[in-house]
C-alpha cells in the first residue's frame, strides 16, 4: 500500500470517527499535592489548569486528548547541619558540642502536559454521570525553581536562602511521561467535580524519583454539537 493511500485511510477513518461522535470542550481547574517516589521526600502543593477536546463515542466511552499547565514538586526531608562562622568553621555550644541548624530544599517544577484520556460514564441518574478516566501523558519542563535555606556550606548570605532554576541545574530531567487516572462525577452535562492521580515514568534526575501528584479538580464543559 502506498504512503498516499495509507494518509486517505487514516484520513477517512478520522472523518467518520468525527462524524459519528458527539464533541465538548472541557476547562479544567484543580489543586492538590505532590511529591517524588520513595521515602526521602514530602509533600508540595500542586495546580492544575487547562482544557481538553472530548469525542463521545457509542457505549458511553469518550477519548479526551488535552494540554494543560501542572504545577507539580516535592520537598527534601530536613537536613540537620553544622552550624558554621564567617569563616566557615564549625561553631561549639558551651558544652563543647557542635551547634545543629536545619538544611530545607524544596523543589518547584512548572510542566506542559498533554494527556490522552479514555472515559467510561456510568449513568446514576437522568444526565448525571461516575466518569472513570485513565491514559497516558506527556510533559515538559518550563520553569521552576530549587529553593534552599540553611545550607551552612555556603558562603555567606546564601547560607539562609538562595535558589537556582529548576531544570537549568546540572543532571535535571526537562521531559517527562507517565500515566494519569481518575474518577469524578459529572451532573448535568456541564460541570464535574473529582479526584485525579499522576504516575511519573521518568526519573526526575539519574538518581533521583518519579513525579507523583493527586489533585482535586473542577469542569466546566461546553457541547459544540448542539
Amino acid at each position: 500500500m502506498t504512503l498516499k493511500r495509507i494518509i486517505l485511510a487514516f484520513s477517512v477513518i478520522a472523518a467518520s470517527f468525527v462524524a459519528a461522535s458527539a464533541q465538548r470542550v472541557n476547562f479544567t481547574i484543580g489543586g492538590g499535592f505532590s511529591t517524588h517516589s520513595g521515602s526521602s521526600t514530602d509533600n508540595v502543593g500542586a495546580f492544575k489548569l487547562g482544557a481538553s477536546y472530548e469525542y463521545e463515542i457509542p457505549g458511553n466511552f469518550s477519548i479526551e486528548p488535552g494540554v494543560f499547565f501542572y504545577a507539580k514538586g516535592y520537598k527534601d526531608k530536613n537536613e540537620s547541619v553544622y552550624m558554621r562562622d564567617d569563616k566557615g568553621n564549625i561553631v561549639n555550644g558551651e558544652d563543647g558540642n557542635p551547634l545543629m541548624g536545619v538544611k530545607n530544599v524544596s523543589t518547584g517544577k512548572f510542566y506542559v502536559e498533554v494527556p490522552v484520556m479514555a472515559n467510561y460514564y456510568l449513568e446514576v441518574a437522568p444526565l448525571h454521570y461516575i466518569e472513570f478516566s485513565a491514559g497516558p501523558y506527556a510533559a515538559v519542563g518550563v520553569g521552576g525553581k530549587r529553593k534552599t535555606r540553611g545550607d551552612t556550606d555556603q558562603d555567606l548570605p546564601d547560607r539562609f536562602y538562595y535558589e537556582k532554576s529548576t531544570f537549568k541545574e546540572k543532571g535535571t530531567r526537562r521531559f517527562d511521561c507517565g500515566v494519569s487516572a481518575g474518577v469524578a462525577y459529572e451532573f448535568n452535562r456541564i460541570f464535574a467535580v473529582g479526584a485525579q492521580a499522576d504516575f511519573g515514568f521518568i526519573n526526575f534526575r539519574k538518581q533521583g524519583g518519579r513525579n507523583i501528584s493527586g489533585i482535586v479538580t473542577f469542569s466546566y464543559r461546553l457541547r459544540l454539537d448542539q
